[in-house]
């Protein structure tokens, strides 16, 4: 359009200088210059315009390019902003499985408190075996409390973790207002530049116009000028933010990173607190409905069919046999009534070995009787009680009993 413009210029100036009879075709420029020196003047000042209206179209073309490349790039960033949202969800799902857990293993920690104050007032009827007792129960109450420490650790180790993704999420919501500031400072400059191009046409359609508007112009083109170099002052100011927006998601990702890998940690510490305390109970009564077991002719296993508690199903209600799951110290009772008229020997056997009995000489009245002791076993070892030849014992759900629980793995 400058182009076709200039032409008409000259084409006009080239007219009113040509001879008027019509006989000279050939314009002589200096005299041009020397009869109209301002519209000549006026000529070259709108060419030198021109030129500059050019480079400054061609600035601004570089200026579009760019802004084009700058919402590409926050186009990815706000992809990555959602990928590490999604990242974050998972990982306080994970928080919340581990508090679950933690949770699951408090309940157990308190039940086997609970057994062990049952084991420490059974020990205390041991009078015998006393001395032992409250050493191993020592031991065990140091353990729970290295549990209980551990435990503490883990939560507050979760803690830190929930705090950290708090800020982390934080830093996300302060980088998407920051990239929504970003965008609307990106259309502000299309506005501008669109008002820019208005006002450079408004500006050509002028200067064919009047010298005046020529001198408007120029001032115009300086104003424009200066949007141009501060519309590249906020483009390079966008890209820094860009940078430091894919910094900052750097470190969200370093961070996420580094929770993966403590949660890992929570979750083989829980594992293996799992895995370090096994609970192992159980109690049975002979049952039989009143009636008497017994006499044989032989020593028999008794069989204890009445399950009371059987927490970790080691002891069989159809064998009448108690095998170790683990290693450990056991301990174990055995208690019988009968109604009088024999003797009563009950034996207590780890594997085939003889470990203690009870017995009454028998009378015409009731008979009572009981034993206690703690075993070291291993695991798959055998504990069973046998009744003696021409002995019986009655045969309910509440007075012949044969109890163990595991004191402690080894």
């Amino acid at each position: 359009m400058s182009l076709t413009i200039l032409l008409i210029v000259s084409l006009f100036c080239g007219l009113i200088l040509a001879q008027d009879d019509g006989n000279t075709t050939i314009l002589d420029y200096p005299e041009t210059e020397e009869r109209y020196p301002d519209m000549c003047n006026l000529l070259r000042e709108f060419g030198a315009v021109s030129e500059k209206l050019r480079v400054m179209e061609t600035r601004m073309k570089d200026s579009e390019t760019r802004l084009m490349d700058t919402e590409t790039l926050l186009k990815d960033t706000k992809t990555r902003v959602m990928d590490t949202e999604t990242q974050l969800n998972d990982t306080k799902t994970r928080v919340m499985d581990t508090e679950t857990q933690l949770n699951d293993t408090e309940t157990r920690v308190m039940d086997t408190e609970t057994q062990l104050n049952d084991t420490k007032t059974r020990v205390m009827d041991t009078e015998t075996q006393l001395n032992d007792t409250k050493t191993r129960v020592m031991v065990t109450e140091t353990q729970l409390n290295d549990t209980e420490t551990r435990l503490m650790d883990t939560e507050t180790q979760l803690k830190d973790t929930e705090t950290r993704v708090m800020d982390t999420e934080t830093q996300l919501k302060d980088t998407e207002t920051r990239l929504m500031d970003t965008e609307t400072q990106l259309k502000d400059t299309e506005t501008r530049l669109m008002d820019t191009e208005t006002q450079l046409n408004d500006t050509k359609t002028r200067v064919m116009d009047t010298e005046t508007q020529l001198k408007d112009t120029k001032t115009r083109v300086m104003d424009t000028e200066t949007q141009l170099k501060d519309t590249e002052t906020r483009v390079m100011d966008t890209e820094t933010q860009l940078k430091d927006t894919k910094t900052r998601l750097m470190d969200t990702e370093t961070q996420l990173k580094d929770t993966k890998t403590r949660l890992k940690k929570s979750e083989t510490q829980i594992l293996e607190l799992n895995k370090e305390k096994k609970t192992v109970v159980f109690s049975a009564a002979t049952g039989g409905g009143e009636k008497k077991i017994g006499p044989f002719s032989t020593d028999t296993t008794l069989i204890y069919i009445k399950e009371i508690t059987n927490i970790g199903a080691a002891y069989s209600p159809y064998t009448g046999i108690f095998v170790a799951p683990v290693a450990g110290v056991y301990y174990f009772t055995i208690f019988y009534h009968n109604g009088g008229g024999y003797g009563n020997i009950l034996k207590l056997y780890k594997n085939s070995e003889l470990v203690l009995l009870t017995h009454d000489y028998g009378s015409y009245y009731y008979n009572n009787g009981g034993n206690a002791v703690f075993l070291q076993l291993e695991q798959g070892d055998q504990v069973y009680v046998r009744l003696v030849a021409k002995s019986y014992v009655s045969g309910t759900d509440y007075h012949t009993t044969f109890s163990g629980f595991l004191v402690t793995e080894m």
